[in-house]
C-alpha cells in the first residue's frame, strides 16, 4: 500500500465537490492522539474555525438592481432568492461539534477486518467496486454518544443539519483504483414518513445507501425489501453499516415513526440494539414530545447523550431583533430604512420568533408591496400575517399553550391516577404527558365559552371520553368535541348559552385543522 499523503484543512477536497450526493477520492489530514493514522477519521473534514462558521452558517442574498425595469412577474420570481437567506443560530455550532465528535467516536470504537480470500462487491451508479475489508465493533457494550435535535417545526432543525452535512462528502473512496480500495459513507440520512414502522426504516436505510452510491436503479433498497422477515432485514442493514463504513445514521422527523410493536416483538428497542451492535452514531431529529415518547427508557436515551434544543433562540427577543435587522437588508421597499420598535414587536408577535415563520411573512410582505406599494407599518405587517399565516399561527399558539402550561406537572399526576383508575392500558410516560397536554388544551377551550363549568367536571368528562375513545383521540379538536358530549351526558348541566353556541364551538374547532409538528 502506498504511503498516505496528507494535505491541509484549506486544501482538503478543495477541487472536489463535497455537497449533495458527492463521491470523492479520499484526501487526508493528519490527526493526533487515538485518531492518528485512522484513515476513516483522517479523511473527514476538521471542525470549522470561527471564520469557517461565519461563512457556513450565514448566507446573504443578491437582490436585482434593476427592479424598476422588471415586469411584475419577474419581480415575483425574484423573491425566490430570499429562500437563500441564512443566519447563524445557536444550535449550528453545537451540532457541528457534537456530530463531528460522534462520527470520530464511532470509528474509534470499531476496527477493520481484512480478508485476502474474498472480495465484497459494492454496487454503485458508476459500476461495481470490489473491496476486501469491513468494520467490526471492538466493544458492543459501550454505545456511541449520539445526538437529538428537538423543537417545533420551522425552528431550523433540518436547515442546521443540512448546512453541517454539506461540509462532509456523502461517499469517500479510499485508495481509488487499487486493490486496497474501499468505500466509506460518513453518514446516512433517513427521512421518516407517516406511520413508518421498523421494517420501513430498514428499507429507507437501503434507499439512503442507494442515494449515497448514486444508484439510479435501487439495488440495496430492493435487497432489504426482498427480505420478508424483520430479523433478515436487520441482519442486512447491520452488514451494510459495516461494509460501507457508515459513521452516523440520521433519523429525520421522528414524530412520524409508529410505536406499534410487531407480532414478533420488534420495536424501536430492536433498532437501538442494531446501533449498539454496529457502533454507528445515532442522530434523531423531531419534536421533543416525539423524542420523549420514543426514548422514554433511560437505557434507550443513552444513545442520545447530547440534546440540542432548536427553540433556544425563539424566546430571546434580542436574538430575534438581530436576525430581523439582518433580513431587513434584503427588501424591495425603500422606507423605513430600519425597523421601528413597533415593527419589531409586530414581527415578533406574529412569528413567535420562529425563523421559518419569519421568512414566510417576510416574503409575503415583499409580495404585497410589489402588488401595491404602501407604507410598511406594524398594522400592515399584522394584516399580511393574518392573510398568509392563519393556520401556521394557530398551530404555534396551540403548541405554546401546551409547552407552557403551568399546571402540567399536576395534570400529569392527575392523568396517571385517572388512567390507572379507569383501566386505560397505556402506561408509557411520554404517552401520559401527551394526554395531559391535550387535557390542558381542552380545559382552556371549554372555559373560554363556558366559564361556569368546573375544572373538575371537565377533567372527569375528559378522562371518561378518553376511555370511550379507546385511550386516544384522533386530534385535539376531537378531544374537545367528545369532552363536551361527556359533560352533557354525565352531569346534565344547563349551559348558559344556547345549544346553537355549542354547535358553533364544535364547528369552530372542526375548522381548525391544526397540525402539530
Amino acid at each position: 500500500m502506498e504511503e498516505r499523503k496528507y494535505t491541509t484543512p484549506e486544501m482538503q477536497y478543495a477541487f472536489q465537490e463535497t455537497s449533495g450526493y458527492s463521491i470523492v477520492s479520499a484526501e487526508y489530514i493528519q490527526c493526533e492522539g487515538k485518531a492518528k493514522g485512522n484513515p476513516l477519521i483522517e479523511a473527514l473534514p476538521p471542525l470549522l474555525n470561527e471564520e469557517g462558521r461565519k461563512a457556513t452558517f450565514n448566507h446573504g442574498v443578491i437582490l436585482p438592481e434593476n427592479l424598476d425595469e422588471m415586469s411584475l412577474q419577474q419581480k415575483l420570481d425574484s423573491l425566490e432568492c430570499l429562500l437563500d437567506f441564512r443566519t447563524e443560530l445557536p444550535m449550528d455550532s453545537k451540532f457541528e461539534y457534537h456530530f463531528h465528535k460522534a462520527i470520530r467516536e464511532s470509528y474509534l470504537k470499531r476496527e477493520t477486518m481484512h480478508s485476502s480470500q474474498s472480495n465484497i462487491k459494492v454496487h454503485t451508479g458508476d459500476g461495481v467496486i470490489e473491496q476486501n475489508q469491513k468494520l467490526i465493533p471492538t466493544n458492543m457494550s459501550e454505545p456511541v454518544e449520539g445526538i437529538s435535535i428537538t423543537g417545533i417545526g420551522g425552528s431550523g432543525k433540518s436547515t442546521s443539519v443540512n448546512a453541517v452535512l454539506d461540509l462532509y462528502p456523502q461517499t469517500i473512496i479510499h485508495n481509488m483504483g487499487t486493490v486496497d480500495q474501499f468505500v466509506q459513507i460518513p453518514y446516512l440520512i433517513v427521512n421518516i414518513h407517516p406511520d413508518y414502522n421498523i421494517g420501513s426504516v430498514y428499507e429507507a436505510i437501503g434507499e439512503a445507501i442507494d442515494r449515497a452510491l448514486r444508484n439510479l436503479t435501487p439495488y440495496y433498497e430492493n435487497e432489504v425489501f426482498k427480505a420478508k422477515k424483520l430479523g433478515d432485514k436487520e441482519r442486512l442493514i447491520k452488514n451494510y453499516i459495516n461494509v460501507f463504513h457508515v459513521g452516523a445514521l440520521i433519523l429525520d422527523e421522528i414524530q412520524m415513526l409508529s410505536l406499534k410493536t410487531t407480532k414478533r416483538g420488534y420495536s424501536i428497542s430492536n433498532f437501538l440494539v442494531l446501533a449498539n451492535e454496529t457502533s454507528v452514531a445515532l442522530v434523531a431529529i423531531g419534536t421533543r414530545e416525539a423524542f420523549l415518547r420514543l426514548f422514554d427508557d433511560p437505557h434507550n436515551a443513552r444513545r442520545f447523550a447530547h440534546n440540542i434544543n432548536s427553540e433556544v433562540y425563539v424566546e430571546n427577543k434580542r436574538a430575534f431583533e438581530f436576525i430581523l435587522r439582518r433580513l431587513w437588508n434584503y427588501r424591495y421597499f425603500t422606507n423605513p430604512v430600519n425597523p421601528s420598535a413597533k415593527i419589531i414587536d409586530a414581527m415578533y408577535e406574529e412569528t413567535h420568533g420562529i425563523i421559518n415563520m419569519l421568512m414566510i411573512l417576510w416574503a409575503y410582505i415583499q409580495t404585497q408591496y410589489m402588488l401595491k406599494p404602501t407604507e410598511i407599518t406594524a398594522d400592515f405587517i399584522k394584516k399580511c400575517s393574518n392573510r398568509s399565516m392563519d393556520l401556521l399561527k394557530l398551530s404555534i399558539d396551540c403548541y405554546d399553550y401546551k409547552k407552557e402550561s403551568i399546571s402540567m406537572k399536576k395534570a400529569v399526576n392527575q392523568m396517571i391516577a385517572a388512567i390507572s383508575e379507569r383501566g386505560h392500558a397505556g402506561n408509557d410516560v411520554g404517552e401520559i404527558v401527551d394526554v395531559a397536554r391535550t387535557q390542558a388544551y381542552v380545559e382552556e377551550k371549554i372555559l373560554e365559552l363556558y366559564p361556569e363549568v368546573s375544572k373538575k367536571a371537565i377533567f372527569n368528562s375528559f378522562t371518561r371520553a378518553l376511555k370511550l375513545s379507546g385511550g386516544k383521540f384522533t386530534s385535539d379538536s376531537a378531544a374537545v368535541r367528545e369532552t363536551l358530549k361527556a359533560i352533557s351526558e354525565m352531569q346534565k348541566i344547563h349551559m348558559a348559552t344556547s345549544q346553537n353556541n355549542v354547535h358553533s364551538l364544535i364547528e369552530e374547532i372542526n375548522s381548525e385543522e391544526v397540525i402539530f409538528k
